[in-house]
Formats: C-alpha cells, structure tokens, sequence
C-alpha cells in the first residue's frame, strides 16, 4: 500500500494538500521481496486563471520500504487489458501456485453471478475465456476473475488435470486452455527466472507476446527445478488455502448479490482470510465499450513558463470598429493566459481510465495538434465518437456579440504556435448521429458553461448543440486543475464510487460530473471566500443518462449548477 501526496502553495502563502491512497493486490506479483515507494509532484499554484502567475513544480520521492509477498496465488496475469470476443480476442487467464494445488477460477458478472468456472491441480494455471459460458454468447461488460486454491500434497508439477464448467452445469468447455504437462520427473523443460529475483518459474505459463527481454530461458528437469524449490515450499508448507479477487477489488469475502433476481451461484469462501488490499479492478471488461476523443492545450509553444496572449476579438459590429470585453477587462486587451502543463498528467489519468473499461480512444489532440477548426462546425471529429472532452482555458464576455445574434457568451483560447484566437462556444455545433455519435461532450474550461451567459445565449436562440448532443457538461465559475478529476469521473461514470466487485453501481452522468470535482478539490485549500460550481446542461429526456442506459434526445433543455467547493450541495 502506498500514499501519493500532491501539495501547492497559493496566493495566501498557504500549504494544501491531496492526498490519494493506494492498494495493491500482493498476488498480482511473485513471492519475495519486493520495494514500494511513493512520488510526488508540488506545484506553486494553480496557474489557470486569466492574470494567474507562472507556476513552479517541484518532486520528491518517499524512503524506500522492503515488504515480503507470500502467497499460495501469485504471478497472476492477463493476456489483455480488455477484451472484444467479436474481433477473436480470448482473455488469457495465468497463475502460478508455489506448492501443487487444487485451483478454481469463477468468472463473475457485474451483478455477482457465476458465468463461467474452470478448475484443475499444479503449480500453475492457465485459462482462455473466449467470453461465452459454455459457449452461449454473454453481454459485454464487466466481469471478475476469482481463484479459490488449495495445497493437495502432491509433488510439484507444472499442470496436472483440469475441467471446466459454467454456473448452470460441469459441462467441458473447449475454450479451456493448460500449459504441457510434466511426463517424467527426467524430462527436461523450458523454465524462467527474471532478472534480479530468484523466483524460478515454467516458461509455459507466460503469455504469448510476453517480452522476455527481462528473463533468462534455459532447459532443466522438474526434478532439478524442485531441489531449487525446496526452501520455498518449506516456508509455504503451512499454507493450507488462499483466496484472490483477480479484480484487485472484492476482498476475501465473496460478492453478495443475494437478495438479486438475477443471482445464480454463490461463490465459495473456503477459508477465512486476511483482508486483501482494495483498489479498482484492473481487466473486467469484456467488449468494446464505446470511442471517446480528447483534446487539450498546455499553452506551452512559447518555452513553457510564460503566458500566451489571446488576440482580441471583434464583436462583429461591420467594419469591426468594436470588440468582446472578457470578465470586464478592457476590450482592446489581449488577455494573458498561464501555461497549463498540469493537464498533461490530467488528460492521461482520464485516458488511461477510459481505456481500462474497455472504451476506445479515438483521438488524442494536443497543443498544435488541436487546430480552432476542429472545434467549428458540426464537422468537428468529436462528434464522431460517443464521449468527448475539450481541456482549455476559458472566459465569459462582459459585452454583446453581435456575431451571435448580439448575446453574451463563453470564448475558448485555442493556440496556434506562440499565439492565441478566441473559439466562441457559439461556433460549436456538438452531436453526432448512429452507434459512434457524440452523445455527451464535457468543456473542462473555466466559466464554460457560466449560468449568466448561458441564459443569454439560449434567449437569444445560440446553441453550440444538434438535435444529437445529450449532455454539455461545464463550469459555472473559475476551476482549477487537477491530476484526479478525470480519473474520477471515468470511473464514476464506467463503475461507481464503490471500490470492489460488490459495490458496482455506476453514477448518472452528470451526477459523476459534479461528484469528481467535489473529490478532486475536498482536501484543497484555496483563497478565503472561493467557491467553485459545477455545470451541466442538457436535454430533458437526457437528465439521468448513465452509459448503460440512456435516453434519445426529445428536443427540451435543462441548465443546473452545483457548488462542489468548499461543500457538495
């Protein structure tokens, strides 16, 4: 277990602090010593305010900590972050037993029911699930992998027996997969050892297209490899049992799921054992979720420690003899915006989310990259995936624009090398059509869905929206950058704020929207008399869309807000 603390100064000389905690699955990785250690990152401030001073970072890293890893089930692995049965993909199930045991692997759905069991006895286990039970087709979602292993005495072997089943019945599957079998104790094999460990290990359970530029290959007989061993299976002899969730999150107890209709099997608790450590699941996802696309602008292109100014903008008055005032500045001011390398970090945390429940990054634009016609138009590439997000900076006008039916709007700096143009959320034409459509597209800018204008927008008959677009999610007030933010609403939004098999229960939208930010900024402190809200708007049919089940689009909006600092209303 390990704890990331990210701490800033602010304006008022004060130290903040974030602190997020961290849990490992020790039967992930192989028995032995093993070193934890913690980073952090320290920023001077937040930097993402119109005027906001250039930030300085700083890193630091944590005093080593030596921890021993003793499990009956180690070296568990996948053959593939997700997978998708559709495009021939198996899942590749391994798992390696220090003492010859009697194994069990229970394939568990999102709402605890057994679909899929396999066992068989060795010191390893390997099983390639083809996403069916017993061959009849599943929904795609979220899935868990459970082993349940038990020492039976017997000499060490590399696998030995096997069956498989489903939950309705011990019928062979022939998707069951198992590494060769030891013929004689004289015969010689392929083994393993990594590089500074003395863990030595079948090749045979290592999944194709492992890099082994890490291992050392050679030939031996299971007779010599156990003489090797003897030390180890001395120390582990008093292990009788050992229970994993190959989630990473469900703990030693099984998922409850009783009081479901849908509940089948419950799955066996052979043994009471300590507590295993709680984090996210780490490959439950069968299928292909959806696409999303994300862009972002690090204000970078000039050196990266001095703010980009933003070239005014006419207010579309002829012969332009007048321009937008931003947040009551002067209009004639190009207003100065602070670098944004902080959403780097931000962006990849989101990224790296989505893609672990199976969604599919479409598109990834960065700084130049992201061109201000990319966002014009209903020809914009995020409306050819179903989520898309937008990180940049953001301001509300202070003055009519008469480009836009004279109403007062939000304008999103978008860089071009050294420089800066305004994007007018007007010009935004968000929402795409059929299975790939954008359904639901998130500004996470300052002020971009600011209640004022937005009333000034809609009165005036402006939407950056199709009939398509089922939610706009937004800022009310300013906001400020954060590395969890879009970690947390990915995972909100694909499972739930819960943390093992049992607690899936994934948040509306919008709900995961506003519960994100109020997590990303709690333990912050800002300057006195801050507050930061939260936005969403949408259509009405559309108010409590979850990925799962959502609504079409029936042509009435909505506009809320939510205060998410300093309390959650």
């Amino acid at each position: 277990m390990a704890d990331t603390t990210t701490n800033y100064t602010d304006s008022t000389g004060v130290t903040n602090y974030e602190v997020d905690t961290y849990s490992i699955n020790t039967c992930e990785w192989l028995n032995g010593t093993h070193i934890l250690f913690a980073t952090t990152e320290c920023q001077s401030g937040r930097g993402d305010l119109v005027d906001s001073g250039t930030i300085a970072t700083g890193h630091g890293v944590s005093p080593f900590v030596s921890l021993l890893f003793n499990n009956l089930v180690e070296g568990i692995s996948f053959s593939q972050p997700s997978f998708d049965p559709s495009s021939g993909q198996t899942q590749q199930v391994t798992a390696i037993f220090p003492l010859n045991s009697d194994w069990t692997l229970h394939i568990v759905d999102a709402y605890s029911n057994v679909v899929q069991t396999a066992t068989g006895s060795g010191n390893s286990m390997l099983y390639n699930w083809d996403g069916t039970a017993n061959g009849t087709n599943l929904a795609n979602g979220i899935y868990y992998y459970y082993i349940t292993a038990a020492t039976n005495g017997l000499a060490n072997e590399l696998v030995s027996g096997g069956s498989s089943g489903g939950s309705g019945g011990g019928v062979p599957s022939p998707s069951f997969a198992r590494a060769s079998a030891v013929s004689s104790e004289s015969s010689e094999q392929l083994w393993a050892v990594a590089t500074d460990s003395e863990d030595v290990l079948p090749f045979a359970i290592y999944p194709p297209g492992f890099d082994t530029n890490g291992l050392t290959i050679f030939s031996a007989t299971p007779a010599e490899i156990q003489s090797l061993r003897a030390p180890v299976s001395r120390v582990a002899s008093s292990r009788t049992a050992s229970f994993s969730t190959m989630d990473s999150g469900g703990g030693t107890a099984s998922p409850s799921g009783i009081g479901d209709p849908g509940y089948v099997t419950p799955l066996p608790d052979p043994q009471p054992a300590p507590p295993s450590p709680q984090r996210p699941p780490n490959n439950p996802v069968k299928g292909l979720a959806g696409t999303f696309g994300v862009a972002y602008d690090t204000y970078t292109a000039n050196g990266g420690t001095n703010p980009v100014n933003c070239a005014i903008l006419g207010n579309g008055l002829p012969g332009n003899t007048g321009h937008i005032s931003m947040q009551n500045n002067s209009a004639t001011r190009a207003l100065p915006f602070s670098p944004l390398p902080q959403y780097k970090t931000e962006v990849n945390n989101f990224v790296s989310q989505m893609q672990h429940w199976g969604w599919q990054n479409s598109f990834l634009k960065v700084d130049d990259q992201l061109n201000i016609n990319d966002l014009r138009g209903s020809g914009t590439p995020f409306n050819n995936v179903n989520i898309g997000v937008l990180f940049s900076h953001g301001v509300y006008g202070t003055s009519v624009d008469f480009a836009a039916n004279q109403c007062k709007q939000m304008y999103f700096p978008i860089t071009s090398g050294g420089s800066a143009q305004y994007l007018r959320l007007s010009e935004m034409n968000l929402g795409g059509s059929g299975t790939n459509g954008l359904k639901w597209m998130a500004l996470n800018s300052c002020r971009s869905l600011y209640q004022a204008n937005w009333n000034s927008m809609k009165n005036a008959g402006i939407k950056p929206y199709n009939g398509n677009l089922h939610l706009l999610m937004g800022e009310n007030t300013d906001g400020f950058t954060s590395s969890s933010f879009g970690w947390y609403w990915a995972k909100y939004i694909n499972f739930g704020t819960g943390t093992n098999a049992a607690s899936f229960s994934p948040l509306t939208i919008r709900a995961a929207w506003y519960q994100a930010a109020y997590d990303a900024y709690h333990n912050a402190s800002f300057p006195g008399g801050t507050t930061i809200s939260y936005a969403v708007a949408g259509d009405s049919a559309c108010h409590d869309d979850t990925l799962q089940t959502n609504s079409a689009p029936g042509g009435s909006w909505f506009y809320e807000t939510k205060q998410v600092y300093p309390l959650l209303q």
